[in-house]
């Protein structure tokens, strides 16, 4: 889990409303309804997506006070569908929207608190000095207090004083701003003793006076070599931070630090301190970093790393990340309030977490463990523990879990029957041969390939949507709960026989290279994509499998595709079978055909015209190894266009 994004505070307060909620207000606000196309309503949120169509709902709904708008193509017509007056939504995110440079969505809500825009690049991007609308339109609202611009091509942000000095918290990330301090955005910030969040990530400053910042409370300068590289001007600028009363979160990761620029930050009394990717020695994390006591949160990814670590001058140490960082043992015995751990890329081989610690997040991918007890971690949500030597995992009492990721170790056993709650789990390449499922409501994604199982029996978990166990030994397989599977992989296994009777969400099979004489599809009426190639089926029954578009059944047995109407199928391949006639009157939407090695189909059985087939191009029909001639084959091909 990396670092919390600095804006989380501002957002939970304005989607939340702030207070305290009683639980039934609490169950009331988790529950998710979906209102319109494209849009969802999520606690007070509003979420919409790629399918909006439009806004007029809003004007109905004056109990939503955010709104979140990702991958939306926002036309002129879906724009002016916003209603005028929208004074209830405080938060607004664009997130990867095709979004105008005369878009005037801003004015739209006049009275937003909060505004994220995110990788919304052209829209954003000044032409010849002058802003795009989005960005001008900014100055009417009066009552914003926190802004974040992340990953835009914004090259100017031209933000009234008026503005500024209202504001608690502005956060901008990998944007393109080389203006930033000729438009004196940077004067206003540095000027503005309201601000109590400042993030200028990767934002190519030279120069930065935080000394009027005299609230400042979270700062983040992360990836700023520039306004690091001149040594004097470094040390003058650590030492105006480290001065800062106030400031309880830094962050200055991949700034090229070294040990003696820590000197001073002793000073403050932080909370949270992140330092990775700079070249510090061991000793200096020991003695200048795991000596601030108020710490809560530590970052330390590919740091140095003491052989005798002592956690004990940082009791209430809450986070810890220290990845990449060549560590062989840890003791984390005194760290009692350990909530998040992350030692992933590193080379343990004994991990001990048989403290009280209140464990609820643990990554150590890529090292070295045999050995791993969680089984008293009933707190614990979640686990990523791929790349180990674990032969075993007990999940006995992880009632909480809802991710795990084992993959890539040499796990026999694992229990976690108990684990109501778990929603992901990839157990890929392993040593696995019987799995009991959670009986759990939650429970949608298995990523179980390349183990030794012979059975998979999903009838605990019918709320499965995904499951992926290519490469085992499963002989027979039935869906019979699973209304909810919507994606079924059982690539090379040994199956007989496979039951999906109430799998009716289906959308996606892939079952190939098993030994299947029989499929039975009648009840899969959303099924668009069947791959089940390398089987010994004779017969190919589509009756209640309308909406199928790709079709791979290569290396099967089948004489006959007769009397098979697909109206959606784009895509069918038929090598190596034993195909005796063929018609393709009835799948008007073909784009590929292959009927490779079908040695029995010649011109005289075959019926392929271009009459029939709106979208099929003459390159895309496949008769390679049949009883056409090459000069056949060419004529049947030159009746299609290319």
């Amino acid at each position: 889990m990396k670092k919390i994004l600095l804006i989380a505070l501002s957002v939970g307060l304005i989607a939340c409303g702030g207070g305290e909620s009683t639980q039934a207000e609490k169950q009331k606000e988790t529950t998710i309804t979906k209102t319109h196309s494209g849009c969802k309503i999520e606690e007070k949120k509003a979420i919409c997506d790629s399918d909006v169509k439009s806004f007029d709902w809003l004007s109905s709904n004056r109990d939503i006070n955010y709104l979140k708008l990702s991958n939306v193509t926002l036309t002129t017509e879906l724009i002016n569908s916003i209603p005028d007056s929208n004074d209830n939504i405080l938060g607004l995110e664009l997130l990867d929207n095709s979004l105008s440079r005369d878009s005037n969505i801003i004015s739209k809500f006049i009275k937003l608190e909060y505004i994220l825009i995110y990788k919304n690049r052209d829209a954003l991007q000044s032409n010849n000095g002058v802003l795009p609308k989005p960005l001008q339109d900014i100055n009417s609202l009066n009552n914003l207090k926190d802004i974040e611009f992340s990953r835009n091509n914004i090259t100017n942000l031209e933000i009234s004083t008026e503005i500024v000095k209202n504001l608690d918290g502005i956060y901008i990330f990998d944007n393109d701003l080389i203006f930033i301090e000729d438009y004196k955005l940077l004067d206003k910030l540095e000027s503005s003793t309201n601000l109590k969040r400042v993030a200028l990530n990767n934002s190519g400053l030279s120069r930065f006076n935080p000394s009027y910042l005299i609230n400042l409370e979270v700062l983040s300068l992360d990836r700023n070599n520039k306004l690091f590289s001149d040594e004097s001007r470094k040390l003058e600028l650590l030492q105006k931070i480290y001065s800062m009363d106030n400031l309880k979160d830094l962050y200055l990761d991949s700034n090229n630090l070294n040990d003696n620029d820590l000197n001073g930050i002793d000073k403050l009394s932080l909370e949270t301190l992140s330092l990775s990717y700079n070249p510090l020695s061991s000793n200096t994390i020991q003695d200048k970093i795991l000596s601030l006591s108020s710490l809560k949160h530590l970052y330390l990814n590919r740091t140095g790393y003491p052989d005798n670590t002592n956690f004990s001058l940082v009791p209430h140490l809450q986070t810890l990340h220290w990845n990449e960082s060549n560590i062989r043992t840890i003791d984390l015995s005194s760290l009692k309030d350990l909530s998040y751990l992350s030692l992933s890329d590193n080379y343990l081989t004994k991990l001990d977490l048989k403290n009280d610690a209140p464990i609820k997040y643990i990554s150590i991918t890529n090292n070295q463990i045999d050995e791993l007890n969680i089984s008293n971690k009933s707190l614990l949500e979640s686990a990523y523990l791929s790349k180990n030597k674990l032969t075993q995992l007990d999940l006995s009492n992880t009632p909480n879990l809802r991710y795990l990721r084992a993959n890539e170790n040499k796990i026999q056993t694992i229990g976690f029957s108990k684990s109501s709650k778990l929603k992901v789990v990839y157990l890929s390449n392993n040593n696995i041969e019987k799995i009991k499922l959670p009986n759990s409501k939650t429970f949608e994604r298995l990523f179980i390939n390349n183990n030794k199982l012979t059975e998979l029996d999903t009838s605990r978990t019918t709320s499965l949507i995904t499951i992926n166990a290519n490469n085992n030994r499963i002989s027979n397989f039935s869906s019979s709960n699973s209304q909810n599977l919507e994606y079924l992989q059982l690539k090379n296994n040994n199956l007989l026989d496979i039951e999906l009777s109430n799998s009716i969400n289906l959308k996606s099979a892939w079952i190939d290279n098993n030994s299947l004489t029989t499929f039975d599809g009648r009840d899969l009426s959303n099924l668009h994509t069947l791959r089940i190639s390398f089987n010994k089926l004779t017969y190919f029954n589509t009756s209640g499998m309308e909406s199928l578009m790709r079709v791979y059944l290569r290396d099967n047995k089948i004489k006959s595709f007769e009397g098979i109407t697909l109206p959606y199928l784009g895509y069918l391949d038929l090598t190596e079978n034993e195909l005796q006639s063929f018609d393709s009157k009835d799948l008007p939407s073909l784009t590929r055909l292959t009927l490779d090695n079908n040695k029995n189909l010649t011109p005289n059985n075959t019926s392929i015209k271009p009459e029939n087939h709106t979208s099929l191009t003459g390159y895309n029909i496949e008769l390679f190894n049949t009883g056409f001639t090459e000069q056949e084959i060419k004529d049947l091909k030159s009746k299609f266009p290319e």
